[in-house]
């Protein structure tokens, strides 16, 4: 069967998805959060709330969309950029997709600037930095722009429809990976790695992490987490050294990404359980050679359809934008599934199927399943 599926489309190297990774350590030097700044908005004039105007007065022909992202060719982006065009093509509507060539905060509002001056009506986005698109937003919002975010939350900002997963609970469902191989009462160390300290999203897959451990295994110590670093060889090589002087560990977990940790396990043939989130198609087969454990992904299809859905049954349906947080659930893959998620992913045609009950159930009532975007710093 021809491999043209999400995944399929985005497959590229190690070489090629490394420096598509890469570009994360830009975020390190510039101060960005994932999914926000760790900061607090509280030194930030209160954000206005706009009401969306214009729903329902839009025929889809005519009706302009923008998705604005970073990092072109990131292989999870791809998968973002499918699901939007895919929405955009269901209902007829003309969509924009732009993106700047690394995590360059100023650049992606620019692009924002860009598609709304070009008659864009509603904008998709996925912000690096929020304290830089904080006063864009609130122009946006005064002018009647509808915003939803996607993958990365923006907190405090005029933006208040968020759809994505929750990372606290990513970290728990990755402690769990590891977790469920130690049996009983263990006792021993696990390794915890990050590629971005202080990035809001890593530091709660991090919170997840170890509150799952406190919980289940409160006599295991979680060592670091290290600084890998985003540069892949070096990403790769700290796991490699982290292995090697750490043979006794229980576990490795990597909080950013799985696959590094995986190749460095592979080469070194150790048998412990290691883990970490995310599940490009590398991830999958090491999960599926028994390499990793586990992986745990964020559903990047959907953070692309279900916004641009949003957007179209609001100006087309007139129905109001969820005032909240969209929760896309988690994608967890093991040894016993991942033949199936390899499935998914051999053709469009097969990721659309899989994904279409599920979209079936997020627009049955979007308002009820909306949750406040406070619930996201935690796990209930």
């Amino acid at each position: 069967m021809k491999k043209h599926g999400v995944l399929a489309a985005a497959r590229v190297g190690r070489v090629a998805t490394a420096a598509a990774i890469s570009v994360m350590a830009v975020l390190l030097t510039a101060g960005c959060g994932g999914g926000g700044a760790a900061t607090s908005p509280s030194d930030q004039p209160p954000p206005t709330e706009v009401a969306q105007t214009g729903g329902g007065t839009v025929a889809a022909e005519d009706l302009k969309l923008a998705l604005v992202l970073g990092e072109q060719g990131n292989a999870f982006y791809q998968q973002v950029i499918q699901g939007a065009e895919d929405a955009a093509k269901e209902f007829g509507v003309d969509l924009q997709v732009t993106a700047t060539v690394g995590a360059d905060p100023p650049g992606q509002v620019k692009l924002f600037q860009d598609v709304i001056a070009a008659g864009a009506k509603g904008v998709v986005f996925a912000p690096y930095d929020v304290n830089v698109w904080r006063r864009p937003l609130q122009e946006a919002a005064d002018e009647g722009i509808a915003l939803i975010v996607t993958n990365l939350a923006a907190p405090g900002t005029a933006a208040k429809t968020f759809v994505g997963e929750n990372s606290v609970q990513m970290g728990a469902a990755v402690a769990d990976l590891v977790l469920d191989q130690l049996g009983d009462n263990p006792k021993g160390k696990v390794i915890l790695a990050t590629c971005a300290p202080g990035l809001l999203a890593i530091t709660l897959r991090e919170q997840g992490i170890r509150e799952e451990f406190a919980v289940r295994a409160p006599d295991v110590k979680l060592e670091g987490p290290f600084n890998t670093g985003a540069d892949p060889t070096t990403w790769f090589g700290t796991w490699e050294s982290l292995m090697q002087a750490n043979q006794d560990a229980l576990g490795y977990i990597d909080i950013c990404y799985s696959v590094f940790v995986g190749q460095a396990k592979e080469k070194s043939g150790f048998d412990q359980p290691a883990v970490g989130p995310d599940i490009p198609i590398e991830a999958l087969q090491l999960i599926e050679k028994g390499v990793l454990t586990g992986g745990m992904g964020q559903h990047p299809y959907l953070q692309g359809y279900v916004p641009i859905r949003l957007l179209v049954e609001h100006f087309v349906n007139g129905k109001p934008l969820p005032d909240g947080w969209i929760d896309i659930g988690l994608d967890l893959v093991t040894a016993e599934n991942v033949g199936d998620i390899l499935a998914r992913e051999e053709s469009l045609e097969a990721t659309q199927a899989f994904y279409a009950p599920i979209i079936e159930k997020i627009f049955a009532d979007t308002q009820a399943a909306a949750r406040p975007l406070g619930d996201l710093l935690s796990r209930e």
